[in-house]
């Protein structure tokens, strides 16, 4: 799960086991996702994908989700995301030469990156992304139990020393006993 931020506005993008991706809006008012559009899930995925975004590693609560990170526009993710709320909502957007202006400046910006990306990367699909997404997040979450396993096998030596020193403690508290 992705979270985007722009303004006020938090967009959830939700990829399922299929590599489907769909995404969410957080009412303004109130802490309900709205389901979106299909044709605004392919533009968001287009925006994710031509690198117009930039993450944010702060812990946030949307809609009761935790999540630990989320993403904001850049400078041409915020004039294209503009255009898309303008095509899907024609009163929430600045004009109509402002939406025309954004929808045409992302092409030619992928067409750029395109050009420049090596061939072979153009046709990677999504689903290798994702995977190594969660090939990375298995690796955090190995390390993770391992040092988790590491201190309860420290917090076991720990358990028998602390044992073994009210033992010693007494055992001599015995012979001191004995002595007097």
């Amino acid at each position: 799960m992705f979270a985007i931020k722009y303004k006020k506005d938090w967009v959830l993008v939700v990829l399922d086991e299929k590599q489907n991706f769909y995404t969410f809006k957080k009412s303004p008012d109130g802490n309900e996702l709205i389901r979106n559009s299909k044709l605004f899930d392919d533009n968001i995925c287009k925006l994710i994908s031509s690198n117009t975004l930039d993450i944010k590693i702060k812990p946030k609560t949307i809609a009761q989700l935790d999540l630990a990170c989320y993403y904001k526009f850049n400078r041409a993710g915020r004039r294209f995301y503009n255009s898309l709320i303008a095509l899907d909502d024609p009163s929430a957007g600045k004009g109509f030469w402002d939406a025309v202006a954004g929808v045409l400046v992302l092409p030619i910006k992928g067409l750029a990156f395109i050009f420049v990306k090596p061939f072979q990367k153009l046709f990677a699909s999504k689903k290798g992304a994702a995977l190594k997404q969660v090939d990375t997040i298995k690796k955090q979450k190995d390390s993770i139990d391992k040092k988790m396993k590491t201190l309860d096998s420290k917090k076991k030596k720990l358990d028998d020393l602390l044992k073994k020193m009210k033992k010693l403690e007494e055992e001599q508290a015995k012979k001191l006993e004995q002595k007097k």
